[in-house]
């Protein structure tokens, strides 16, 4: 397919875009569910995530994330099932399971993304979580992908924390500090889960096979069996509703190489009004230090930034910045990644929205990719998962800091 046939198939998505953006006070009446519980303790919820559109190049060699576009036409990024349970005022509990459709053989897949019970509100500002945990590791990694505010996931976290980012099956405890402006610790100990996301068997050519053998190599940087991480956050708010905020996060264990991995991230985010209206800025540093097989060790640097406006109450725009080094040894190529969005809702809830995003990326091999794609997104029940995931307001949630881009 033609660089030309593949943007002719992105015409329709910005023919969209544009009537939806022409047309922003009409507003479609779609059941928010936020309120909906049953008998006042289990509250469920669902989340559609589907993108459309093409690449210049195969999409699924440019995906970096297990839930990116991967295909040219049609994904299914994840339909989420969940359900969020207040048995009393300190014991809570969470479940989402995600289904996807959308790889080259056109088949299903699906995982947990997380479970857990939460005891809060505990003496000394303490929280635990037991069960399968998205990891309150950096600024990105503990977001579930309805409240993404990008079609697909950054490359500095997907590289580095694994393309369905840092999970852990043990358990954590936050510590919120007392002190005049909100802070927190996080220390979590557990095993590292394997993902599945099942595909038909390939029979390629020798080149084929030897790029898959350099992939399961990179896969074998990652955790394996347990591993510890440690977080700490700070959030400042200033007048006129600015607001700073810094993470820091360490994590370490051996790999599939059976040697040490170590992750290292910071975090710097800001959030002011422009005009009124709400802007967010944020950025992360991940370093990523490894041994391997025969005393062999090294290195990769990633880095994301990113900066959110709101237009008006119903249209927001953005760009994100990102790279990775790489690493010869193991065959990952060093990448940049620019992507400006727009996101139009058609709700005044913001449960339902279109996003239109485009890609840049510049390939260590002297070539570029030109990715575009149409993201249809609707959520019914707490967008967050607000009543099992720690403080809900939001302004003491440790799952929650410092995620300023985000729509929800």
């Amino acid at each position: 397919m033609t660089l030309e046939t593949r943007f002719r198939m992105l015409l329709p998505c910005a023919v969209v875009v544009a009537l939806v953006a022409a047309t922003a006070h009409a507003e479609l009446a779609l059941p928010e569910g936020s309120d909906v519980t049953v008998g006042d303790i289990i509250a469920p919820g669902f989340h559609v995530n589907a993108a459309a559109g093409a690449s210049s190049e195969d999409p699924g060699k440019l995906a970096v994330g297990g839930h990116d576009p991967n295909r040219d036409g049609f994904t299914l990024q994840g339909l989420e099932l969940n359900a969020a349970v207040h048995a009393t005022e300190n014991l809570q509990a969470f479940a989402a399971y995600t289904f996807f459709w959308g790889t080259d053989e056109e088949e299903w897949g699906d995982e947990w993304e997380e479970y857990f019970v939460l005891l809060t509100g505990l003496p000394g500002g303490l929280e635990i979580r037991s069960g399968r945990l998205l990891n309150r590791f950096g600024l990105y990694n503990s977001t579930h992908q309805h409240a993404w505010s990008m079609v697909d996931q950054n490359l500095a976290n997907a590289r580095i924390l694994g393309e369905e980012g840092l999970a852990t099956v043990g358990g954590d405890v936050t510590w919120y500090l007392p002190t005049s402006f909100f802070s927190a610790i996080a220390l979590s100990y557990g095993e590292a889960p394997s993902h599945h996301h099942e595909e038909s068997e390939k029979h390629g050519d020798d080149e084929d096979e030897g790029e898959e053998e350099h992939h399961e190599d990179a896969e074998e940087l990652g955790f394996e069996n347990d591993f510890f991480s440690a977080t700490v956050y700070v959030q400042l708010d200033q007048e006129n509703d600015r607001q700073l905020s810094a993470v820091g996060s360490l994590a370490m264990g051996d790999n599939g190489f059976g040697e040490e991995t170590v992750i290292a991230a910071l975090g710097l985010g800001r959030k002011w009004l422009h005009d009124g209206r709400p802007t967010h800025w944020q950025t992360e540093l991940i370093l990523r230090d490894y041994r391997a097989d025969a005393g062999d060790s090294g290195s990769e640097f990633g880095v994301v930034t990113e900066l959110i406006h709101d237009l008006n109450d119903r249209t927001k725009v953005g760009l994100r910045g990102g790279y990775v080094e790489g690493i010869d040894e193991l065959e990952l190529e060093e990448r940049i990644r620019v992507s400006p969005v727009a996101t139009f809702f058609l709700s005044e809830e913001r449960n339902a929205l279109l996003r239109l995003q485009y890609n840049y990326d510049d390939l260590e091999d002297g070539g570029s990719a030109h990715s575009g794609w149409l993201q249809f997104q609707y959520s019914f029940g707490l967008h967050g998962s607000e009543l099992a995931h720690g403080r809900g307001d939001h302004t003491g949630c440790a799952s929650c800091v410092g995620h300023a881009g985000h729509d929800h």
